[in-house]
């Protein structure tokens, strides 16, 4: 086992502890103004918390660009997110679960030749989560749909 140690060390490291030293004892009459043995003793202080900074309210994302081409024949002519599962499309279960995890606002990632997603995401929206869509100009993949969400806020 190689490394046990080491992950056991790491895994105890907590916040930074200020160690102060505090001496506990007289002065000794007889010894010419020498202390006596002093008990010296650890204490721990933590250094003072700071104001907690606030933090912005919780975003969602949901991707809803690409070619869907696992899910053809299904996809032919619609969108993924678009496609039905028990009645619904599939974005109404995504908006639904992040609204139940807390996240009131939601951006949806749309491709640039997808005109249904936005209008049927912002129409589906539970009550209380506001739904803004961003398009994707070219599909170059996850990190670039990721930028388009920047340029949405």
């Amino acid at each position: 086992m190689r490394g046990g140690r080491w992950r056991r060390g790491c895994a105890r490291r907590s916040s930074p502890t200020l160690y102060v030293r505090s001496y506990a004892g007289s002065l000794d009459a007889g010894s010419a103004g020498a202390r006596a043995a002093p008990e010296a003793r650890m204490t721990r202080r933590r250094p003072p918390l700071s104001q907690p900074v606030p933090s912005p309210a919780p975003l969602g994302v949901i991707l809803t660009g690409g070619r869907a081409t696992r899910l053809r024949p299904l996809s032919e002519g619609m969108p993924k997110s678009l496609i039905p599962l028990l009645n619904r499309p599939l974005i109404v279960y995504a908006l639904g679960l992040l609204a139940a995890a807390g996240l009131r606002e939601i951006v949806v990632v749309v491709g640039a030749a997808d005109d249904r997603t936005g209008p049927a995401a912002i129409a589906a929206a539970p009550p209380g989560v506001a739904v803004t869509v961003a398009r994707q100009a070219e599909p170059l993949g996850s990190g670039d749909a990721l930028t388009s969400v920047g340029e949405a806020l």
